[in-house]
């Protein structure tokens, strides 16, 4: 529920920007947005189970299509056709791009199949995630490990919801990881597309990144170094955006 959630609002924002990765970006912020307030709010009543979650995704999930379908009507727009250019791989010939488009589902893939396994996950990480779902909150509980109640708790927020609406299985756990190392790298390929480098300088970034060995790494575990490192390259992806959009509004006054 939660990816399809994910997939609802990409669609939306790909119908209303002409950039691709503007609409995922921003979809990832409001899709966490949503993740860290609902656990907070159902974590008022003792509420945080399966049942207020999928009927909470549920409900949003349902409002996004409406919303899809009746913006697509009002502009008279081709719909599937607008789906079909935003979910399909703008590959054409470049041989390049298939194959770091091939080496991102082989990743995924990997990290499907791949199970917590590091310690921290183990004494404090994942740990909490059992006593949120056992106490249907988020609030600080009696530990003799302070960690669990004093590290971030957002990535374990995210994998909180995937847990409980997986029926409490530790399947997809990893797959937080995953993701963010796969949008890191689509990240520095926007920055350096925002500086106007050349397109082969930018593969070389980008592969500069999906080739550090602790990057790759912990793409297959539950630490959270390439969740952290997602938010700061979407801040300077985004004041890089901001920046540009000044200086050409400061040209177009002169």
């Amino acid at each position: 529920m939660l990816f399809l959630y994910m997939a609802c609002l990409v669609t939306f924002f790909s119908m209303k920007l002409k950039k691709k990765s503007d609409a995922y970006l921003i979809s990832i912020i409001i899709w966490m947005t949503t993740i860290y307030v609902s656990n907070e709010v159902f974590s008022i009543g003792n509420n945080l189970d399966f049942i207020h979650l999928f009927s909470f995704y549920g409900v949003l999930v349902a409002c996004l299509i409406v919303a899809v379908l009746f913006k697509a009507n009002k502009y008279h727009c081709n719909w599937k056709k607008t789906l079909g250019e935003f979910y399909n791989i703008n590959i054409h010939h470049n041989r390049n791009v298939k194959l770091i488009a091939f080496f991102f589902v082989i990743i995924f893939l990997m990290g499907i199949v791949t199970i917590p396994h590091t310690v921290d996950s183990m004494t404090y990480g994942m740990t909490r995630i059992a006593y949120w779902t056992r106490n249907a909150s988020v609030a600080h509980y009696a530990t003799n490990d302070v960690r669990a109640v004093t590290s971030p708790p957002l990535a374990e927020f995210v994998n909180l919801q995937v847990y409980i609406l997986h029926q409490q299985k530790d399947n997809f756990f990893t797959l937080l990881q995953t993701s963010s190392f796969i949008t890191n790298a689509i990240l520095v390929w926007g920055i350096c597309r925002k500086l106007e480098i050349d397109r082969k300088y930018c593969y070389i970034g980008l592969l500069l990144f999906i080739s550090m060995p602790i990057a790759f790494a912990e793409a297959f575990t539950t630490q959270v170094d390439n969740f952290s490192a997602l938010w700061m390259l979407a801040t300077v992806y985004l004041l890089m955006a901001s920046y540009f959009c000044l200086l050409y509004f400061r040209f177009c006054e002169l």
